[in-house]
């Protein structure tokens, strides 16, 4: 749903923010991959159950940027990286949760959130390659394809 979602976007809207449509397509398109690999690992160490909670909030948390990107927060700041620090900032408060109540981060926390907000810092950046390009540009033309 995610990948359709974003595909629609890209042939509806020229323009996201300062970035060109098939630039900014890799930011919901990380999230589709970050998501889909917590909720993986989530139900593969279901029966740990400190573990599993840690991913299914992790996974959730990344997904939220879909909703807080959007006005009047993104009208407001005119910063392109807020969204993913507002959102990030509640990993940050699950690590400090984990300091507070288990005196250590729990491994998992660590591991996906390090990955989660690595994988949102670096979408931009990757959108903006060449093979990015073309592979935008080729679900672009499916999309267009599709549609008629």
């Amino acid at each position: 749903m995610g990948v359709m979602s974003a595909t629609d976007v890209m042939t509806r809207i020229p323009m996201v923010g300062p970035y060109d449509t098939r630039t900014f397509y890799a930011v919901p398109m990380f999230d589709v991959i970050i998501f889909a690999v917590l909720i993986f690992f989530a139900y593969r160490w279901r029966h740990g159950v400190a573990a599993h909670k840690r991913l299914i909030l992790i996974a959730s948390i990344t997904i939220v940027d879909a909703a807080t990107g959007r006005d009047p927060l993104a009208s407001i700041t005119h910063l392109p990286y807020l969204n993913n620090i507002f959102t990030q900032f509640y990993t940050v408060l699950l690590a400090g949760f984990d300091l507070w109540y288990l005196k250590r981060i729990h491994r998992v926390t660590l591991v996906a959130g390090l990955f989660s907000i690595v994988m949102l810092l670096i979408a931009i950046p990757v959108g903006s390659t060449r093979p990015w390009m073309a592979f935008a540009n080729w679900m672009l033309g499916m999309a267009k394809a599709i549609k008629g």
